[in-house]
């Protein structure tokens, strides 16, 4: 049995989007032999509702709430650093010290990564954790940025283009200080792998969602 940090940028519950479903169904996995803590954000209001029943699942859970329109704001300030706006568009503070202190109290074995947008909170460019990560980006998040980048023109074009290019060079380091890195299809993994060293390559593998198909089983 592994104590483990699961970290998802939107709570994992309900599963009734494409990124819940899958953070979900990692969550629900792991909590069967595993000792799980549990941080997340939570950009709905009605989401809250689902608080007590992930309380039930797992050993700890800590969140963030943060609001949409907020969210857009801190992107935009992102702007004055170097940091790519899907990053600066989440607080980090209350879940910074939530991990701290498990990580620090020695309750953490592996840390599981739900979207490249978690990593700050366990990972800094001079600092990564002493114990296992796995980070599941889902998809290359920055390519899309550079298709909106080429399909858009100014003023726009250029902020697509940064956004590209600073968040392909995290996700290349999160790939470099993770364990493994998941993404949800072999096209994915394939157009992640170009220009990763071959090392860092090599630890990144493809994890489709999959169909159940005997519970949609139409008899």
């Amino acid at each position: 049995m592994a104590r483990i940090l699961f970290l998802a940028h939107r709570i994992p519950y309900p599963p009734n989007k494409g990124d819940k479903i899958r953070s979900w169904h990692f969550l629900e996995h792991l909590c069967k032999k595993n000792d799980v803590h549990l941080g997340c954000y939570i950009d709905d209001p009605r989401d809250m509702v689902h608080v007590a029943f992930l309380r039930k699942h797992v050993v700890s859970l800590h969140y963030t709430r943060v609001n949409r329109t907020v969210q857009k704001a801190r992107a935009l300030a992102g702007l004055l650093t170097c940091a790519p706006l899907t990053l600066a568009a989440y607080p980090k503070a209350g879940l910074r010290r939530y991990c701290r202190q498990l990580i620090n109290g020695g309750h953490i074995d592996l840390i599981f990564l739900f979207s490249g947008a978690t990593a700050p909170l366990v990972m800094t460019t001079d600092k990564v954790p002493a114990i296992p990560v796995i980070g599941d980006l889902v998809d290359v998040d920055s390519a899309k940025w550079q298709a909106y980048a080429d399909g858009a023109g100014w003023p726009t074009a250029p902020l697509y283009q940064r956004e590209h290019r600073l968040l392909a060079a995290y996700e290349k380091y999160i790939a470099g200080a993770s364990t493994a890195t998941l993404l949800v299809s072999e096209d994915e993994a394939t157009l992640f792998r170009q220009g990763l060293r071959p090392e860092v390559a090599a630890k990144v593998h493809a994890v489709g969602n999959g169909v159940d198909l005997t519970y949609f089983d139409p008899d």
